[in-house]
């Protein structure tokens, strides 16, 4: 344990996921409370709100967020946490008009990243580091949403979406919504010790063992590309995924020759056709999982695979887990007969 407290300070501003920045300080102070239960000696963080201009903010809740201070000299911590500043539904011209406002931040967390501050954030706060561009040529996530379009506005990024959290160098990010738990016990790791966070995450009733965002990933594919050939395969392919087909096909049905329809299909919809069909058959076995009690060998063969194992590894290298277990986790229990 550190005998001086780890300073962090949360960043919040218009708009942002008010639960994080409650969540974080709640996560926190939980670690402080257990630090204290172990032995007298000082607590291991000190947590600040913060806002750009140091005055309250309204969350995307609509709750206004207390905050002590602005930016500036006395803003300067250990650690920076980034609150999302987003939902993670937004289309692409909405996030451009969210982000773009506050490139005004974008100095600030570059002269925090120069000093050596960790700056991390969770889901979409990863949009934030992105446009300042501290995060060209390092590893992110976000969350799985808004991978998309993080990825066409970020290129430069090494995007990992299946990750829950990723650090690269003085950089921390998380995935999804709730995953600033994660990102909090990551960091109680390693600004205090693992026990802590551990006892931490005890208190919580919080499985501090996820490491992988990648089992809540949806497939949505894009559509929005106006290639209108290709919408009619894509639309074919989500409604016949269970038949033997393959490019060739494909391409005949729709009066195109292999090598033209591989080459609009890709540009189209940023992969291959035999991968966007492995993903619709993923998709629909999903689904099945939780809809239903089928046996997974029947759903196998119902998403259009003979080769039971063969899809059984494409699943787990998908979503992470087996098929099983992706039923147990997201299958709803049975309602309890009173009678």
């Amino acid at each position: 344990m550190m005998d001086q407290a780890t300073d962090v300070v949360i960043l919040a501003v218009d708009g942002c996921i008010g639960s994080t920045v409650h969540g974080l300080l709640d996560v926190f102070a939980c670690a402080n409370a257990c630090a204290s239960e172990r032995a007298a000696s000082a607590v291991p963080f000190a947590v600040r709100v913060i806002s750009a201009d140091g005055k309250p903010v309204r969350s995307y809740n609509g709750q206004a967020i207390t905050v002590g201070g602005g930016l500036g000299p006395g803003a300067d911590a250990d650690v920076i946490l980034l609150a999302p500043v987003m939902p993670a539904t937004l289309s692409r011209a909405a996030i451009s008009s969210r982000i773009e406002p506050l490139d005004t931040l974008s100095p600030w967390l570059r002269a925090q990243s120069e000093r050596g501050a960790c700056i991390a954030t969770s889901c979409t706060g990863s949009f934030l580091l992105a446009e300042a561009g501290l995060l060209n040529g390092k590893v992110a996530t976000t969350h799985w949403r808004a991978a998309q379009a993080f990825r066409e506005r970020y290129p430069e990024v090494v995007l990992r979406e299946s990750e829950l959290v990723t650090q690269d160098g003085n950089l921390v990010c998380s995935g999804g919504a709730l995953s600033y738990i994660d990102l909090a016990l990551h960091l109680i790791r390693r600004f205090a010790d693992p026990s802590l966070a551990f006892q931490c995450a005890r208190m919580l009733v919080f499985d501090p063992g996820r490491d992988r965002q990648s089992p809540y990933l949806a497939f949505e594919p894009h559509k929005g590309h106006g290639d209108k050939t290709v919408l009619r395969a894509q639309e074919w392919l989500e409604t016949n995924y269970w038949r033997d087909i393959d490019v060739e096909s494909m391409a005949g049905l729709l009066g195109m020759s292999s090598r033209n329809f591989k080459r609009r299909f890709k540009a189209a919809c940023g992969e291959p056709m035999t991968s966007y069909l492995q993903r619709t058959r993923i998709a629909a076995a999903c689904d099945r999982l939780v809809a239903s009690d089928a046996p997974i060998q029947q759903i196998i063969f119902d998403v259009g695979y003979v080769d039971a194992s063969s899809f059984c590894r494409l699943f787990k290298d998908s979503t992470g887990i087996t098929m099983g277990e992706y039923r147990k986790r997201f299958q709803p229990e049975a309602p309890v007969n009173p009678g």
